[in-house]
């Protein structure tokens, strides 16, 4: 979280000194969030409000600064957060129809289970020929997890984090 405040005195709107510009302060803040590489941040500008002047050209040319307006802000947060808590959420309840349609739209097949059988005549492999395999195909990734069957036709699952 940040907060800053802004004071600007008492100015000359042109450079005829034919009017002067009253000071103000001006209070904005920030609010952050940083996870990983992920930052989200939002800015609230002029806090308080208040009435101020923010740049002149002549008498008849004198701009405003911006009102605080939290309606936009948090309509548009409100409305970003909603569009991502129903699209996780109807994916996360309805899976099998949404699988179907990614698979529909990719024109692609629902991969099987992998199954483990074992070779007539051949001993499964080691752990350690295993992982040299994995480290062989991804050699650049660390390796994350192990994840050992609990029946002899499950699979060994290896995880490898990559960079």
């Amino acid at each position: 979280m940040s907060l800053g405040i802004y004071y600007v005195g008492d100015c000359q709107g042109d450079l005829e000194n034919d009017f002067e510009l009253p000071s103000y302060f001006r209070t904005d803040a920030a609010i952050f969030y940083k996870q990983g590489q992920l930052r989200t941040q939002i800015n609230f500008r002029n806090l308080f409000n208040i009435d101020y002047f923010e740049q002149t050209q002549n008498l008849l040319r004198v701009y405003p600064g911006e009102p605080f307006d939290v309606h936009k802000v948090a309509g548009v947060v409100a409305v970003v957060f909603l569009i991502f808590t129903f699209f996780t959420g109807f994916c996360w309840s309805y899976a099998e129809f949404v699988n179907l349609m990614i698979y529909a739209v990719t024109f692609s097949q629902k991969q099987a289970d992998p199954v483990s059988v074992p070779l007539a005549g051949k001993s499964a492999l080691g752990l350690k020929e295993q992982l040299k395999t994995a480290q062989a195909a991804l050699p650049d990734a660390s390796l994350r997890r192990i994840d050992f069957p609990s029946k002899l036709e499950e699979v060994l699952t290896v995880s490898f984090k990559l960079p």
